[in-house]
C-alpha cells in the first residue's frame, strides 16, 4: 500500500497538487480488477483522511488548491464505487457460468477468454457477505431475468427475485441489487458521469435540496463599525421523478435459442436508457415530461462564435469560456463535452502557422475533451442551420436523480401475430444544476 502520510508531505512542501502527486505514485495501476480498484480507491480515500487529519490539527480551512484536490478526490471514489460493483457483477457472472457447468474446484489462474484477465472464480457458497458489494454477489443482471420471464426457465437465483418482484398488473420491479446493476451499466456509459456528473438517489417521488443562485459578497470594515450583511442566494432544487423507458422487440426464439440472450438484452436496455439519459441532462428542453437540460437552465455563460456561427481557429472561445465561470468563483472545469464532429474535425485538426498541430494552453491541456453524438450538429445561429456548441464546466454541479427500482413489463398480445414480443424496461429520473454559474457553453460552431 501507498504511504500516503509521505505523499501528502512531499506534495506540500512543493505547493503542488495532492491528487497529482497521489496519480504520479500509482501509475496507471494494476488493472481493472476488483481488488485492483479498490487499493486504488483506498489509496484516495486515505488521502482524504490525511487532508482532514492535516487541516484539524492545524486548525485552519482548505486553501483554494486543497478543496480543488478534495472536490476531485470524491470524484474518483464515486468513479471507482460504480466501476468496482460492475466488475463483481461480471465476476459473478462469470463464477455462475462456470459453477453451472462444471464441478470440483476452480482451476487456479483462471481466465477470462476474452479479456485474458486473471479472475478469481469461486464456489457459490465461498461468497463472501455483509459487505457493500454483497448484493451483487447473486450473478444474477436484468437481462438474466428477463429471459426468464420469457421463456419460464432460469437459475434458482432468477426465479427468486422474480417472485419477490412480481406485480398485480403483470410487471416486474426489479429487486435492488438488479436494478442497481443495470443504474451502473447506465452511469457507466453516459458522458456527463464521466465528465464528474453525480448522481442523486430519490427515496421518494420527489427530492428537494439547495442550490445556489448567487455567492456573498465579502467586505472590508473598520473598528467599530457595522459588518455589511451579503447572503448568498440559494434557490430549492426539486427532483421530480420522471418517467424513461425504452421498448425493444425480439422474436421468441431469439431468446430461448441464444445463449447470450441476457447479456445482449442487458446492453441493449443500458445503451440506450444512457444515451437518452445523456442527451436530456445536457439539452432538455424542460417541456413536460422532459427535464430541464444544462444548457437551458438559467444562469448559464454563452460565449458566441459570431452572428453567423463560424468555424475554431485556437482556443480563444474556450478560454474565455473558462473565464467566465471561474470569475464567478467556480471551480477549474472538470471537462468538455462536444460533438464528435468538434473534436474530430475542428479541435484535432487545429494548427499553426508552420501548419503543425497547434496545442491547447496551459489551463485546457489536462481537461477531459468528451464527445457524444448527443450534442446536436444541426443548431440554427443566423444563417447558418449547422452549428453545434461545446459545453464546459465543473460537472460535479450537475446532478442526476434517479429512483433505484427498474421496471420490466412484457408484452405479448401486441406483436403477438409474428410470434414476438416486447421488452419495456423504465426508471424514473430527473436532472438539476446546482451551480449554473459553473458552466458555460461555447455556441454557433460550424465545420471550416
Amino acid at each position: 500500500m501507498l504511504r500516503v502520510d509521505e505523499i501528502y508531505k512531499t506534495a506540500r512542501a512543493n505547493n503542488c497538487s495532492v491528487v497529482k502527486a497521489l496519480h504520479d505514485e500509482m501509475g496507471d495501476g494494476a488493472g481493472n480488477t476488483v481488488q485492483a480498484l479498490r487499493e486504488r480507491r483506498e489509496s484516495y480515500t486515505s488521502m482524504m483522511r490525511q487532508m482532514l487529519s492535516a487541516v484539524e490539527s492545524e486548525n485552519r480551512k482548505f486553501s483554494a488548491q486543497e478543496e480543488a484536490d478534495w472536490r476531485e478526490l470524491e470524484r474518483n471514489v464515486e468513479h471507482l464505487n460504480s466501476e468496482i460493483r460492475l466488475e463483481q457483477v461480471q465476476l459473478d457472472q462469470q463464477a455462475e457460468e462456470y459453477w453451472g457447468n462444471k464441478k470440483g474446484p476452480a482451476p487456479s489462474g483462471w481466465r477470462d477468454a476474452k479479456t485474458g484477465r486473471a479472475v478469481n472464480v469461486y464456489a457459490p457458497q465461498d461468497r463472501l457477505s455483509g459487505s457493500s458489494e454483497s448484493d451483487y454477489s447473486t450473478g444474477v443482471t436484468t437481462g438474466d431475468a428477463i429471459v426468464s420471464m420469457v421463456t419460464g426457465r432460469g437459475s434458482e437465483q432468477v426465479r427468486a427475485s422474480l417472485s419477490e418482484g412480481t406485480d398485480s398488473s403483470g410487471g416486474y420491479l426489479v429487486p435492488e441489487p438488479l436494478s442497481r446493476d443495470l443504474i451502473d451499466r447506465m452511469r457507466a456509459k453516459t458522458r456527463v458521469i464521466q465528465a464528474g456528473a453525480r448522481t442523486i438517489e430519490m427515496e421518494t417521488e420527489t427530492l428537494s435540496i439547495a442550490g445556489i443562485a448567487d455567492d456573498p459578497t465579502p467586505a472590508w470594515r473598520l473598528e467599530n463599525n457595522l459588518i455589511q450583511e451579503s447572503n448568498p442566494t440559494f434557490n430549492r432544487l426539486t427532483f421530480q421523478a420522471r418517467w424513461l423507458g425504452v421498448l425493444i422487440k425480439t422474436s421468441r426464439e431469439l431468446m430461448e435459442d441464444s445463449p447470450n440472450a441476457g447479456d445482449a438484452v442487458n446492453r441493449a436496455l443500458a445503451g440506450a436508457l444512457a444515451a437518452e439519459w445523456d442527451r436530456a441532462a445536457l439539452f432538455g428542453s424542460g417541456d413536460a415530461p422532459e427535464p430541464l437540460g444544462l444548457v437551458n437552465t438559467t444562469g448559464v455563460h454563452e460565449v458566441s462564435m459570431g452572428t453567423d456561427g463560424a468555424a475554431l481557429e485556437g482556443y480563444a472561445q474556450m478560454l474565455e469560456a473558462v473565464s467566465l465561470t471561474t470569475s464567478d468563483n467556480a471551480e477549474p472545469p472538470s471537462a468538455m463535452i462536444m460533438a464528435p464532429r468538434t473534436l474530430y474535425q475542428g479541435i484535432s485538426g487545429l494548427t499553426d502557422t508552420t501548419g503543425q498541430p497547434l496545442e491547447a494552453p496551459r489551463v485546457l491541456r489536462d481537461v477531459p475533451m468528451l464527445d457524444t453524438s448527443g450534442v446536436p450538429i444541426d443548431e440554427e445561429q443566423g444563417q447558418a442551420t449547422n452549428a453545434s456548441r461545446i459545453v464546459i464546466g465543473d460537472f460535479s454541479h450537475l446532478l442526476l436523480g434517479v429512483r433505484s427500482s427498474v421496471r420490466i413489463e412484457i408484452l405479448r398480445e401486441v406483436f403477438g401475430q409474428n410470434h414476438q414480443l416486447g421488452i419495456v424496461a423504465w426508471i424514473r429520473a430527473d436532472v438539476q444544476v446546482a451551480h449554473p454559474k459553473a458552466f458555460a457553453q461555447v455556441k454557433g460552431i460550424i465545420p471550416a
